[in-house]
C-alpha cells in the first residue's frame, strides 16, 4: 500500500526528470477541502439510489440530511459590570452540505 508521501515523491520526482529533459509542464491543482460544502442533498441521494444504497439505508441518509438547522449564540461577558451581552442568529435550515 503506498502512502501520501510516496506519492508525492513520485510526483515531484517525474516534475524534476521532465524539466531536466526540458519539456514542457502543466499542473492542474483542485481544492476540495469544501466539496461537501455546496453538495445538493437531493442529488446526493439521488447518486446513492443509482449506486444501488436503497430502502431503509437510503432513508437513513435522508433523515440525516433533511430537516437539519443551525443557531449561533454568543454570550460575552463584561467582568467589570458583570453584564451579558447576547447575540444570536436564528435557526437556519441546512439546505446544502453535511450537517
Amino acid at each position: 500500500m503506498k502512502s501520501t508521501d510516496t506519492a508525492n515523491q513520485t510526483f515531484i520526482a517525474g516534475i524534476q526528470k521532465d524539466m531536466e529533459l526540458l519539456l514542457h509542464i502543466v499542473g492542474i491543482f483542485i481544492d476540495l477541502s469544501n466539496a461537501y460544502d455546496v453538495l445538493n442533498h437531493n442529488t446526493m441521494l439521488d447518486k446513492l439510489n443509482t449506486y444501488g444504497i436503497t430502502g431503509n439505508t437510503n432513508l437513513w441518509f435522508r433523515s440525516y440530511l433533511f430537516n437539519r438547522s443551525y443557531f449561533f449564540k454568543i454570550t460575552p461577558m463584561e467582568h467589570r459590570h458583570f453584564t451579558q451581552n447576547r447575540y444570536t442568529i436564528p435557526h437556519r435550515k441546512i439546505v446544502h452540505g453535511e450537517p
